[in-house]
């Protein structure tokens, strides 16, 4: 009888032999682990160096990029400083300008002002006001494009408008005046005529009645024009060398009339001083004592009519120079107010002395 094999045996070593070759696939395992562990360190490792240079390096092209910003920054802020600085310059010269306008536009003119002087201060404030184009030409420049709108000045910061109103108003009344001062300088050019040419005492006279007419026609033609109070005190003053210009030619007729008057009186006295001679010769030459009477009286009565339109012919002499010399301060006055462009060097003067003789003594003639 066969004996029965017990199976057991042989499953248990089954067993322990699988379970040998379960370890060894583990260590196996565990060594394809640890490479695989290693491997992967490694490759950390490698990439983390990697990381590392190129963190590096993006971090320095981060910095180079930022400082090259910050450079071109600080560059550009540079030249928009130095532009801004050109421009508030350029700006500083317009707000001066605009500055010294209104100062001169409220103080007026400090010199005397006559009519001729203010119309050209005036004149020349009106050509310098053109701000408003100043600002233009500045602002809408190519150069200053590049200029903020914060950093941009505004036309009425230079508060020029007021000013640039009153001047409006007072280039309106002196274009008012322009006319009559157009007037006034012909009426001048008649006077330099006067002076340089020579003329009879009767065209002179005709003449200074012409301009007398004109020159009041003048003055009451400006005394109508109302205007600003600015060029009320060189209206005023114009006027008044208006009546000084009358004066001239009122006076110049005058002593003319005198001149005149004593030229006559100088033939009166030579007419009645050559009749007086010849009675006084006559008598002279009478026989008859009462002859001589009679011729010597004849004599006598002219010796004073002589003598009488001598001391007239010397006072008109006199009174002519004197309104001569009047007629001549009028016209410098005037010339000085008026600010009129005459060589008074050229002035005439009257009471040329003709031959101023002695009648001959007749009284002492018939006394003896």
């Amino acid at each position: 009888m066969e004996r029965d094999i017990d199976p057991q045996p042989n499953q248990a070593q089954s067993v322990r032999l699988n379970d040998h070759q379960d370890d060894d696939l583990q260590e196996v395992d565990r060594g394809t682990s640890l490479a695989e562990t290693e491997t992967q360190e490694k490759t950390r490792h490698t990439m983390s160096k990697k990381s590392i240079v190129i963190g590096s390096s993006a971090l320095f092209l981060l910095l180079a990029i930022c400082t090259l910003l910050f450079l071109y920054h600080h560059e550009e802020k540079k030249k928009y400083a130095l532009l801004l600085n050109d421009y508030n310059q350029q700006y500083q010269l317009i707000f001066e300008d605009a500055k010294t306008f209104v100062s001169h536009m409220k103080d007026g003119p400090s010199e005397q002002r006559n009519l001729k002087s203010t119309i050209s201060y005036y004149r020349n404030l009106m050509n310098s006001s053109n701000f408003d184009k100043r600002m233009d030409s500045l602002n809408f420049a190519e150069k200053y494009d590049n200029i903020s709108d914060n950093d941009r000045k505004a036309y009425a910061s230079l508060d020029v408008d007021s000013s640039i109103s009153d001047l409006k108003t007072v280039s309106a009344d002196l274009d008012k005046i322009q006319g009559v001062l157009q007037k006034s300088t012909n009426i001048d050019n008649e006077i330099k005529l006067l002076l340089t040419q020579n003329m009879t005492i009767g065209d002179i006279d005709k003449k200074a009645d012409d301009l007398t007419k004109r020159n009041a026609a003048i003055n009451d033609e400006l005394l109508g024009i109302v205007v600003h109070t600015k060029l009320k005190d060189a209206q005023e003053i114009f006027i008044e060398a208006l009546s000084y210009r009358g004066s001239y030619f009122s006076q110049m007729k005058a002593a003319n009339s005198a001149y005149l008057d004593s030229l006559v009186a100088a033939a009166s006295f030579e007419e009645d001083n050559k009749t007086m001679a010849k009675y006084r010769d006559e008598g002279d030459a009478a026989v008859f004592t009462s002859t001589k009477r009679l011729y010597y009286n004849y004599a006598l009565e002219y010796a004073v009519k002589a003598e009488d339109e001598l001391k007239k012919k010397i006072e008109k002499e006199h009174q002519a120079a004197d309104l001569q010399n009047q007629a001549n301060q009028s016209l410098i006055k005037y010339v000085e107010l008026a600010q009129i462009d005459i060589d008074i060097s050229k002035l005439k003067s009257n009471g040329n002395s003709g031959p101023q003789p002695s009648p001959n003594n007749a009284k002492a003639k018939w006394n003896t």
